[in-house]
């Protein structure tokens, strides 16, 4: 790439590997974001939220929209749609298609996860977020959980995410619910 005068904008990929190749291409970067990898090969026993697991519904596309701008938000994420219509459209194409998930509370949608990206063995679960209303009640950590052991009962191998490296919070309840780290990647912008 330097041969050819090839200047890329910044790199992602394993961290120590990252900050290599960004110590080779530019004088100063500075890191975007950090993110464990993680794998899940069985649920561990966690307890259970009140509720229960259920899939998208085309009636959910009145605030769905919304909790995928506030994930974007919670995520520092300039790359998902920034326009309501492109991100309901997107989230549209996924009613019926058994990969957008609720934990619902006496009716009421409290907690998402979204399975994504299957690989011949796995399938990554991605999108999780629970409005502030909601929080530190138990609702992300019993969808994940449930959407997990749907996931592997499907055939499955495993389950990845990836996970905000500095957030513990998101980071703990991953590791209560099974998965464990197995990299860490790095998201560099050259400057």
């Amino acid at each position: 790439m330097k041969s050819d005068g090839i200047q890329p904008p910044g790199v992602l990929a394993e961290s120590s590997l990252a900050r290599r190749f960004a110590d080779e291409f530019a004088a100063k970067w500075h890191e975007h974001l950090t993110m464990n990898v993680m794998r899940l090969d069985t649920v561990n026993d966690v307890p259970r939220a009140p509720g229960q697991l259920r899939a998208l519904r085309e009636s959910d596309l009145f605030f769905a929209p919304y909790w995928a701008r506030g994930f974007a938000e919670d995520c520092n994420n300039k790359v998902y749609p920034p326009d309501f219509e492109a991100r309901a459209a997107e989230i549209k194409s996924r009613v019926g298609a058994d990969m957008h998930y609720f934990w619902e509370v006496d009716g009421t949608p409290v907690s998402q996860a979204v399975a994504a990206r299957k690989t011949v063995n796995g399938v990554t679960i991605n999108g999780v977020y629970t409005p502030p209303t909601f929080r530190g009640l138990g609702y992300a950590t019993s969808c994940v959980a449930e959407l997990s052991r749907l996931l592997l009962a499907r055939g499955n191998a495993f389950c990845a995410l990836f996970a905000d490296a500095k957030n513990p919070i998101s980071c703990g309840i991953y590791r209560k619910i099974g998965f464990k780290d197995a990299a860490v990647t790095s998201e560099l912008y050259f400057d």
